[in-house]
């Protein structure tokens, strides 16, 4: 790949606030036009390549929780998922196991799922979606490029530290976001690290590892990581799993981000999308097998007789 291609495919596709711009665009019409997009540059060395899939081309690449709530609603919907089902996360050592599979409930949070296997995430952007105004919906998928330092595995300090932001409140959250900028002395840094909401943020590190020390660089508050979660569940395996996590920033500047802004945009045309997943379900990219709960095999099977 040649330096002209490698520019062509990293150019920015995000407006100031962090929504992907509709321009520019490849419009795919089949699974074999798309397996020729993906293949046509290949990542580059020490780099993982992942892949979102949206049904909507117009809702913005940001997790649910950031999309109009009210006041503290993350910490507190969390809050009363873990008392009203206590049995469900009993085996969850981390709040990032919490938070996979409270998303996989379908609980709000401040994870992103991607997938590794770009045929996953065409499925989930060949879904049928009719938009708010009665019309059905183009829908997306994103390559997303992200450099080895900004891939964790699910133990990482790094993903736990930003995995508990979701238990403080908003006002802790702004006070994070606020002190960590421009924080890069030593001084500063130390500063930040006495700060209330930061040492409120480590109390929540030592309940899931007590050996955790307060040596949290704000920076890492500040940017955009690849999580790689357990290989705990059928789902994550079936769909190859990961998920973007971003501290305080709640996924406002992914374009500014040199280490993991490097994306392409494919859009999926609303009326070729019963086509395409036709064409998928012969590859065994179905309901079934992205979904191998016993619900889900429960209503495959009835759409066959009823």
């Amino acid at each position: 790949m040649n330096s002209a291609q490698y520019h062509e495919f990293t150019t920015t596709l995000f407006s100031e606030e962090g929504d992907i711009l509709s321009e520019p665009v490849i419009e795919v019409h089949s699974v074999d036009k798309f397996l020729n997009e993906i293949f046509k540059v290949p990542p580059a060395k020490c780099v993982t390549r992942c892949f979102r899939g949206q049904k909507n081309v117009d809702w913005p690449v940001k997790p649910s929780v950031f999309r109009k709530t009210s006041e503290n609603a993350e910490s507190k919907m969390l809050s009363d998922l873990f008392l009203e089902t206590p049995g469900d996360f009993y085996e969850d050592r981390t709040m990032f196991e919490k938070l996979v599979r409270a998303q996989h409930y379908e609980l709000p949070t401040r994870i992103l799922d991607v997938s590794l296997n770009p045929l996953v995430a065409l499925f989930f952007s060949t879904e049928n979606h009719i938009g708010d105004d009665s019309m059905p919906k183009n829908g997306v998928l994103y390559i997303f490029d992200v450099e080895e330092d900004r891939t964790k595995n699910a133990d990482s300090d790094i993903i736990s530290l930003i995995s508990n932001l979701s238990r403080l409140s908003d006002k802790d959250l702004d006070d994070l976001k606020k002190n960590s900028k421009d924080c890069k002395s030593d001084k500063q840094k130390e500063e930040f690290r006495k700060t209330p909401a930061c040492e409120k943020l480590c109390q929540f590190v030592r309940m899931e590892k007590p050996y955790f020390l307060n040596n949290v660089d704000p920076l890492d508050l500040r940017r955009y990581y690849l999580a790689l979660p357990y290989k705990a569940n059928r789902r994550i395996i079936a769909q190859s799993g990961a998920f973007i996590v971003a501290g305080c920033l709640e996924y406002t500047g992914l374009n500014r981000s040199r280490n993991f802004s490097k994306t392409k945009k494919i859009l999926i045309p609303h009326d070729k999308k019963e086509e395409i997943r036709s064409h998928l379900d012969q590859l065994n990219i179905n309901t079934k097998s992205l979904f191998p709960e016993i619900v889900s095999a429960a209503r495959d099977i009835s759409k066959r007789y009823l």
